[in-house]
C-alpha cells in the first residue's frame, strides 16, 4: 500500500482472508480503457494511467508487466483510506482457472504525477502478489517475499519504493525536458520576431 508518510504499504493476504481492509466499489464494473487485465472505472485514473505509461518508462513497464500477467486488476479511487494511506492492494479469493480478482485503491485528491507514481508503487505490489501467489501452498496461503512490516498488518517491500521514486524521478525529467523546449522555442520566436523588418506604416511612425 502507499501512503503519505511513510510512503507505500502492500496488504499481506492468504486467499479467501485480506488482513487490511480498503473501501471500494464493485470489481465487476468494465473499463473503456484498451487495457484488457488493467481495469479502470475513473476518467481521472484512466487519464493518469496513460500518461503514466507515455511519460515514464519504468511505470510502463510495471503495466505491461501485469497487462501480461495472470491477474485482472481494478483500480479504483476511494475517497477515504485507512492511516493516510494515498493507495492499496486488495485480493480477491475468486478467480477464473488460473486468474486471480486484484482491487487497486486511490486516494481521491492526488494530483497526476502523484497519482501515477502511487499507481506504479502498488502495481509493483500487484506483481510481488501474483508471483507470490503462484509460488504459494496448496491451501492458497502465500508470504510476498522481501516484505517487511511498518504498521500492524501493514507491509512493505523495497521494490515498490524504489518502483515509486524511479517514477517521480522520470516524471519530472519529462516535466523538465518540456519546459526545455517550451523556452527554446519561446526564444527563437522573439528572435524571428526582432528580425523582421518593420513594415511601412510602422517604419515611418517609428521615425516620427
Amino acid at each position: 500500500m502507499a501512503r503519505s508518510t511513510p510512503r507505500g504499504l502492500v496488504v499481506l493476504v492468504s486467499f479467501g482472508l485480506v488482513l487490511d481492509v480498503c473501501w471500494g466499489a464493485d470489481t465487476h464494473a468494465q473499463s473503456e480503457s484498451a487495457l484488457l487485465r488493467v481495469r479502470i472505472r475513473d476518467r481521472n485514473v484512466e487519464r493518469a494511467v496513460a500518461d503514466g505509461t507515455r511519460r515514464s518508462l519504468t511505470f510502463r513497464s510495471l503495466i505491461e508487466r501485469v497487462e501480461h500477467s495472470r491477474g485482472l486488476l481494478y483500480i479504483f479511487k476511494a475517497p477515504y483510506l485507512a492511516d493516510k494511506m494515498e493507495g492499496c492492494v486488495v485480493l480477491d479469493g475468486g478467480g477464473a482457472w488460473e486468474d486471480r480478482y486484484l482491487r487497486m485503491m486511490i486516494k481521491s485528491g492526488l494530483d497526476q504525477d502523484r497519482m501515477i507514481a502511487v499507481i506504479g508503487h502498488e502495481s509493483q505490489h500487484v506483481l510481488e502478489i501474483l508471483s507470490a501467489a503462484t509460488r504459494g501452498s496448496p491451501g492458497g496461503s502465500f508470504v510476498v517475499p522481501g516484505a517487511f512490516l511498518v504498521a500492524p498488518r501493514h507491509y512493505e517491500t523495497s521494490a515498490a519504493l524504489e518502483a515509486e521514486a524511479r517514477i517521480a524521478a522520470e516524471l519530472r525529467e519529462e516535466h523538465n525536458r518540456v519546459r526545455v523546449r517550451s523556452n527554446s522555442r519561446l526564444t527563437r520566436n522573439v528572435a524571428v520576431l526582432a528580425m523582421r523588418p518593420a513594415s511601412g506604416r510602422s517604419q515611418r511612425a517609428l521615425e516620427r
